[in-house]
Formats: structure tokens, sequence, C-alpha cells
């Protein structure tokens, strides 16, 4: 699936979005996706989600959304965020998050001021920012984090 399909899929308004394939960045066009339903569940079924070093895939901007069984793969954002923007509450499950790049702030996720963030079980290994290579927490955020590993992240 490209990434243009992937959006018209997220923003078809379900509550849960269940991955059958992976998803593939291949639009210069297109930019992260905004997630903007509340209690909106995604769940990757272990499929990757593949930036191809050109864009990331969310901006978070609702509460109550859930993202599970997801491989982030190969994300890239100019300034916060690799892979995630979370400016919400956001629950992380499962996932992996493998070679994500920020130039700035957060190599896989940027947690923005007063945003909530919940990470359980997921694996952190080789993103890079200039500040946090993994997780970047700006003020007043807050993340609550739970048996996940961290590996060669700068």
């Amino acid at each position: 699936m490209d990434f243009q399909e992937f959006e018209h899929l997220i923003e078809s308004a379900a509550n849960e979005i269940n991955l059958t394939e992976d998803v593939i960045f291949d639009d210069e066009d297109i930019c992260a996706i905004d997630l903007d339903t509340e209690g909106l569940v995604i769940d990757g079924n272990n499929h990757v989600i593949d930036g191809n070093g050109k864009s990331s895939f969310f901006n978070v901007k609702a509460s109550s959304i859930t993202l599970k069984n997801i491989i982030f793969r190969n994300a890239y954002c100019e300034f916060s965020g690799g892979a995630i923007r979370n400016e919400g509450d956001l629950t992380i499950e499962d996932c992996k998050f493998c070679d994500n790049t920020s130039d700035e702030f957060g190599g896989a996720i940027y947690n923005a001021p007063n945003s909530k963030l919940t990470i359980k079980c997921c694996e952190f290994k080789n993103n890079k920012s200039d500040y946090g290579g993994a997780i970047y927490l700006d003020s007043n955020s807050i993340l609550k984090l739970d048996g996940s590993v961290f590996e060669s992240n700068t």
C-alpha cells in the first residue's frame, strides 16, 4: 500500500484500522498524516510503515489514539518527531522504531508540550536526532514507559 492509500484509509473515519500489508512512502507531495479521530486504533499486525528517509508518519492531534503492532522504519522529519509528533494523548504498544531521524528533536517521537505518551513493550533502535535520539519530551509533557528496550539511539 502506498502512503496516499494509507492516508485515505485513515480519513475514512473508521475507529479501528487493521493493516494487511506494509505501507511504503513513495510520493514526494505527501507528508505526515494528521491523526485527529478520537479513539482511533491502528493495529499494524506487525507490518512495516517505511518512510524511505523522506517523510514522518503521524501528527497526533486527538486524545485516546492507540498504535500497536507496527514497525516504524526510515522516517525523517526536519524539525521534530522523525516518525511521530504527538500533540495529544497517544498509547503505543508492541511497536518497533528503527532507523528514524529528526534533525532537531526526537529521532522517533517528539512529545509536544502538555501532551501524554504511554509506551508499552516497544523497541527503539538506531534512531537519531540532535536532542532525544529515540524520544524527546518537551515541557509539561508526560511519558509513561513500561517494558521497552532502547538500543543505539543517538
